[in-house]
């Protein structure tokens, strides 16, 4: 179900079904938090997958992977719009930190809102 790249300090996990990429999360040290701290960036289930566990699985595989390679905090940024992705880190102990960005392209802006997770903080999905 899981495959990662160049691990612990940057790795792209990913899970397939019958050989089809149904999940993924990049995982890399933070570019703007000290050293013991990972990013994570693109957990993304594809929706027909989604409700399945999987994405709860494979964030939990990404955790894992950045304890082993010694970091201590992840952080992630989320769009402020998408609730259903704030619930799901939320329920599993990650907390805004306060923090938020404006991000803009050609014809797009989001606002983007960043939580963290302290490793002593893991909570088991309910």
């Amino acid at each position: 179900m899981f495959a990662a790249l160049n691990p612990p300090h940057r790795c792209v996990v990913v899970a397939e079904e019958n050989g089809k990429l149904i999940d993924v999360v990049n995982v890399s040290p933070s570019s703007d938090s000290p050293a013991d701290v990972m990013e994570l960036a693109f957990l993304h289930v594809l929706p027909e997958h989604q409700g399945r566990g999987i994405g709860s699985a494979l964030l939990a595989e990404a955790q894992r992977i950045g304890q082993s390679g010694g970091f201590r905090h992840a952080v992630v940024w989320v769009v402020d719009s998408h609730y259903a992705a704030r619930n799901f880190y939320e329920r599993r102990g990650w907390v805004h930190t306060g923090e938020s960005v404006r991000r803009t392209g050609s014809g797009w802006s989001v606002e983007e809102l960043r939580y963290r997770l302290a490793f002593t903080e893991v909570r088991p999905t309910k």
